[in-house]
């Protein structure tokens, strides 16, 4: 599972593998503390909660997940919008 591309890890957690949200949140850590270090509205560690969820949330509303990029920007949109 080490190798594994987000966009395959994302279609393994929607076919019911919760066990690799773990390794996805692992890997999207940089862009969950990006977005909690420019949240100057919450406490850091607030901040960094609220991703945390909103990355999950995320994981259960994404409907194409065919490449990692398509994945990623994905994501990335969702956290930007989700305390805009």
């Amino acid at each position: 599972m080490g190798n594994e591309h987000i966009s395959e890890m994302i279609s393994n957690y929607k076919k019911g593998d919760t066990t690799v949200s773990e390794q996805l949140w692992i890997q999207l850590l940089p862009l969950i503390k990006k977005y909690a270090g420019k949240s100057y509205f919450m406490e850091y560690e607030d901040a960094y909660q609220e991703y945390s969820l909103t990355l999950l949330e995320a994981l259960n509303k994404i409907q194409k997940y065919d490449n990692d990029g398509q994945c990623l920007k994905y994501i990335a949109i969702c956290m930007k919008n989700k305390f805009c």
